[in-house]
């Protein structure tokens, strides 16, 4: 059996999830001089739709001491309710900002330092997607008998989106001539 003494059991279980934003942008830029010192500004709206990808999969592997393999579909939280691949779209705004501070060292030499930030909405991320929800029935080598009551059909795929914001800072030259 699965549980013999000194059988390896190896459960995976991969949660991964991809965004993918089709949409348009509108925004302005302005720059102010004064001197040798530059001020640059930069804000942006995007609007459009997010494409939500989330893929799981999970495996059991148990090797015996004689070296013997077996698989089996489903690991221990991506069991066959919420294995496979699934896509949905949603409205997502994108707004960014963005400001640079520069200083004319020559007439062609600017350094300039800077910081951006960008927000965007409607995003799946893989952590979000693990229902902890089981039906122990799909669990391969678990059979306990039972389901727990109002899991029958769990684990799902629960969709659960966020916000994600980046931000980063700047620096540099920039020759023009």
């Amino acid at each position: 059996t699965v549980f013999n003494a000194g059988n390896q059991i190896t459960v995976t279980d991969s949660f991964q999830t991809r965004n993918n934003f089709y949409g348009g942008q509108v925004g302005l830029q302005g720059q102010l001089r004064r001197g040798r010192w530059s001020l640059w500004g930069t804000t942006k709206l995007g609007v459009g739709t997010n494409q939500q990808t989330i893929i799981v999969n999970g495996s059991q592997v148990v090797e015996t001491l004689a070296g013997a393999r077996q698989t089996f579909n489903g690991g221990l939280l991506a069991l066959p309710s919420n294995s496979g691949t699934f896509t949905r779209d949603q409205i997502s705004f994108v707004p960014e900002v963005g400001l640079k501070v520069g200083y004319n060292i020559t007439e062609n030499l600017t350094f300039f330092v800077g910081y951006d930030f960008l927000y965007w909405t409607n995003v799946v991320r893989p952590g979000d997607q693990i229902d902890l929800a089981l039906n122990t029935n799909q669990i391969p080598n678990f059979n306990i008998g039972g389901v727990a009551p109002g899991n029958a059909n769990r684990p799902v795929v629960p969709f659960r989106s966020t916000g994600l914001w980046a931000q980063g800072v700047n620096a540099g030259l920039m020759f023009r001539y």
